[in-house]
């Protein structure tokens, strides 16, 4: 079950996922769009002039640092606003983007907690450039794929991603970050992979100081 912004809501008896998600949780997912095709993002903190937003790092392949040349877009594409390439980390697969805002927004917690096999998921992406899809599934593994050297610890989902949904984040039952998806088995439908809530928060550690009580809305420090 998923909160809703009016409570908890029950499966059909399809075992369909009928529930909404709060407001502010697709409000912090955007689409990333750069000179080589489009991607999904979330922001991890907002401050009152600055927006920072997790991505991966193969969705900002040949932007350069702190060079402008990603659009973010938010509310389904009616808030777009230029962003700059602030950290990436290619072997990681994650980059950590910065935009202006003139009003703050909304920003998702990272869960404490990692998830375990048969926990309920919802992946929020921009697949073929369509912004704000939500799918739903469950963790089917949680354990180091071993399918790249020095790979941190991953998740697998079976849940359904196509082309844009990279940089999503997979949400849990509590509506927070477990993950975000970085890619789908090529040779079994259904099947997509996820980084790590543990392994975004090392990333984030070494780019930016976010305050121990994220609930407050100040600007942070960039390393």
């Amino acid at each position: 079950f998923f909160q809703a912004e009016d409570g908890i809501r029950d499966r059909d008896v399809t075992g369909v996922q009928t529930c909404a998600l709060p407001i502010y949780v697709t409000k912090s997912v955007c689409m990333v769009v750069t000179p080589t095709g489009t991607g999904t993002g979330f922001m991890v903190y907002c401050g009152k002039s600055a927006a920072y937003i997790i991505t991966n790092a193969h969705v900002t392949k040949g932007v350069a640092i702190a060079k402008q040349g990603i659009i973010v877009l938010f509310d389904r594409g009616t808030l777009t606003m230029p962003a700059r390439l602030l950290q990436t980390d290619p072997k990681k697969d994650l980059s950590l983007l910065v935009c202006q805002l003139k009003q703050e927004r909304p920003f998702l917690k990272i869960a404490s907690v990692k998830p375990i096999i048969g926990d309920d998921v919802c992946v929020i992406g921009c697949p073929l450039a369509i912004p704000e899809i939500l799918t739903f599934g469950r963790v089917a593994r949680n354990y180091n794929l071993n399918v790249f050297e020095d790979m941190d610890p991953m998740l697998v989902l079976n849940v359904t991603s196509g082309p844009g949904n990279s940089g999503g984040p997979v949400i849990n039952t509590h509506n927070e970050v477990v993950g975000i998806l970085t890619g789908a088995f090529k040779d079994i439908p259904g099947l997509s992979v996820a980084i790590s809530a543990e392994t975004l928060k090392n990333f984030l550690k070494k780019c930016i100081d976010i305050p121990s009580n994220c609930t407050e809305y100040s600007l942070i420090k960039i390393k």
